[in-house]
């Protein structure tokens, strides 16, 4: 095993940042600004649990021969951890554990599987960790600001803000399903560096090289039409390019602010923006992986296959991502109601907040199946546009009606051409806060707060 599969030096995670800001008039009322950085995640404990070697998975298969479940209860093995099937040193005839270590009748095993044990055909493979692409780079994304700000009265501000973000770097798991092994997943950076192209991300999972030529993706089995990474009846190749991982963000807001004067303040927002790519972020919110919000950071099933960021047409899926909000507005105000002569004393605050914003996109998947449904989710058009399709319960034709594009709380539907319909879901909440200053002198403001806090909840 690795000392440090993922190291990365001082210098791998340099972040400029730089800021400005012009006092147009010299006067304080109107200011431009603008800035630009580069950020870095900080990496997850996820992916050491699961990739590398702190989190088991181990199924012992059996065949059940008998309708009474209680008489199958498993026992943990006493070991550290505890468990029912398996452990270290343990293969595929090793069976599961049970009360006095004999297995009650009308069982069969079959086998235990360890879902945990990783094909060792990579360079940086083991049997026991995922191995990790060479010249990995932190996760990284840079982003650009650009506004201003102006003072159009003594408590009333305009303000006006662009946002634009761009990631750079994706740490991700990535395979190529084979049939002999299954999937074989690497730490890497999708679509870049040995995972730019399909052939060179071939070439690093199988162990392509001068002395074992039979593993390189260019090599053509007898009896093939053409390269082994081509379908051997067809000749079809896999495209050549695999797509990095992307999301970018722009965003215009148009803000309104009311400084406190008369007993009241306020401030009202409006921001249209576009959230689009292939990767959701680390925590997904793809339906398709695990019915979405599947925290998994840095092994997700984004891209685990590189189909999985085509679509039907052999090209990227790159579109509008599942929490991408068009249009959203936003406002609050806040009044201050003093009690009579004590005003500078007593008062209560009443606040009211509003939210408003459209409904997020939704996009037509498809299951490819292999061994295990539901796993295999590939976009049928590019993320965020969805397929109409019928079928007539009578002869079982399916019909696709068009391509449109629904907002999350609308309804599809049969429709040809391309449709822009959605809802706008709205928020509102009220607050309100009392404040009681301390009316008798000879005592200390401080003793003051403590009576009242256990007097006034």
């Amino acid at each position: 095993m690795q000392n440090r599969p993922i190291d990365f030096g001082w210098g791998d995670k340099i972040a400029p940042r730089i800021g400005a800001a012009w006092d147009v008039f010299k006067d304080g009322r109107m200011k431009v600004f603008g800035s630009y950085g580069k950020f870095y995640d900080i990496m997850k404990l996820n992916l050491a649990i699961s990739s590398f070697g702190g989190q088991y998975w181990q199924n012992c298969v059996y065949a059940l021969n008998t309708s009474d479940l209680s008489t199958i209860n498993p026992a943990f093995n006493g070991g550290s951890p505890d468990r029912y099937c398996g452990g270290p040193g343990t293969d595929s005839t090793t069976e599961a554990n049970f009360p006095g270590g004999t297995q009650p009748a009308g069982l069969t095993f079959i086998e235990n599987t360890n879902f945990r044990a990783f094909p060792t055909t990579c360079s940086t493979c083991s049997a026991t960790q995922e191995g990790v692409a060479p010249g990995l780079k932190p996760y990284q994304q840079h982003e650009s600001v650009f506004g201003i700000d102006y003072q159009i009265k003594k408590n009333l501000a305009f303000e006006a803000r662009w946002d634009r973000r761009r990631l750079d770097h994706v740490i991700e798991d990535s395979a190529l399903y084979n049939p002999a092994i299954g999937e074989t997943f690497v730490i890497n950076n999708p679509g870049q560096g040995v995972g730019s192209t399909f052939a060179g991300f071939w070439n690093f999972l199988y162990g392509c090289s001068a002395t074992n030529p039979t593993a390189c993706a260019n090599y053509v089995p007898p009896g093939s039409v053409g390269p082994q990474i081509c379908d051997p009846v067809s000749g079809i190749c896999p495209p050549s390019k695999l797509f990095p991982g992307s999301r970018s963000y722009d965003g215009l807001e148009l803000r309104l602010t009311k400084g406190a004067s008369q007993h009241w303040m306020a401030m009202a927002s409006y921001t249209y923006s576009r959230l689009r790519g292939n990767y959701t972020g680390l925590t997904t919110t793809d339906v398709a992986d695990g019915g979405g919000g599947r925290n998994s950071p840095n092994n997700s099933r984004s891209f685990d296959e590189p189909y999985f960021s085509f679509n039907a047409n052999g090209t990227s899926s790159s579109g509008l991502l599942p929490t991408d909000r068009p249009n959203a507005f936003k406002g609050y105000t806040y009044y201050e109601m003093p009690w009579g002569k004590f005003g500078h004393k007593l008062n209560t605050d009443f606040g009211l907040f509003q939210v408003l914003y459209s409904g997020s996109p939704l996009t037509s998947y498809m299951d490819v199946g292999y061994s295990s449904p539901g796993a295999w989710p590939v976009d049928i058009v590019n993320r965020g546009k969805w397929v109409d399709v019928t079928q007539d319960p009578a002869t079982g034709n399916i019909t696709v009606a068009g391509l449109n594009i629904y907002y999350y709380g609308s309804t599809p539907g049969a429709g040809g051409g391309s449709t822009l319909t959605g809802s706008v879901e709205a928020k509102t909440s009220l607050r309100l806060k009392r404040t009681v200053a301390w009316l008798m002198s000879p005592l200390s403001q401080g003793a003051a707060d403590r009576l009242l806090t256990r007097v006034i909840p």
